[in-house]
């Protein structure tokens, strides 16, 4: 054991590396098709959400606006207070 040289070390060891590399390989391999998928499967989320917001904005907006449209509102109460002031002869 005491006689442990480099080359030794090198033609047990060497070996190792390349075993690794392909391990690498596959994990990045793996990784890559995993966060790929998330990824996608992330922004196809996103984008149904954003329309989801953008109709529930519109929506809000188109009763925002009814509301503040009292142009029928007013017409009708002009003609309540016509009809008031003909029956009060004014």
């Amino acid at each position: 054991m005491a006689n442990l040289t480099t080359e030794y070390l090198d033609k047990k060891f060497g070996q190792i590396d390349k075993k690794f590399d392909n391990v690498v390989k596959e994990l990045k391999s793996y990784t890559d098709t995993r966060v790929g998928a998330a990824v996608k499967e992330l922004k196809g989320y996103a984008d149904e959400k954003q329309d989801e917001m953008a109709t529930m904005v519109n929506k809000g907006f188109e009763d925002v606006l009814k509301r503040l449209d009292v142009k029928d509102r007013m017409d009708k109460l002009e003609k309540k207070v016509e009809k008031v002031y003909e029956a009060l002869h004014l």
